[in-house]
């Protein structure tokens, strides 16, 4: 980990971002593997793979999304730091409405969910993790 130089605090946080793009490759595979198995019938495939990766890897990435804002706070416009908050906002949401659909059994809903609103909402943060290494490595 960096100390507290503001240099090296910048190169962590870009390989930080750099590794957190990897991330949410792997993060988008157990997805669509989920879905894949809610929307084949294979519904107990689905749930194991929801409770045993995908919740575990959801709520260290959610923390890592508070840390990067606080950690990038110093270096980013208002703009962008809303756009952050915004951001982790709306996965709250969608994380709730896996957490209901759960708790119901709702299968056809967490297939929906998981496939279109989980994976948009990656994807916004692999566009804005990417935006962000760009904007440390260029300063």
């Amino acid at each position: 980990m960096a100390d507290g130089n503001p240099n090296d605090m910048r190169e962590f946080t870009i390989q930080t971002l750099e590794n957190a793009g990897e991330g949410l490759t792997e993060f988008q595979k157990i997805f669509q593997q989920a879905s894949d198995a809610f929307e084949d019938g294979r519904d107990s495939e689905g749930f194991q793979l929801i409770n045993g990766e995908l919740i575990p890897r959801i709520q260290e990435f959610t923390e890592f999304c508070g840390t990067l804002r606080n950690q990038c706070s110093t270096w980013l416009s208002e703009d962008q730091l809303k756009e952050l908050d915004d951001m982790n906002q709306a996965l709250s949401n969608t994380l709730q409405t896996v957490n209901n659909a759960l708790e119901s059994g709702d299968v056809l809903e967490l297939a929906d969910v998981l496939r279109t609103e989980l994976s948009d909402s990656l994807e916004k943060y692999r566009t804005v993790f990417s935006n962000l290494k760009n904007q440390l490595t260029s300063a």
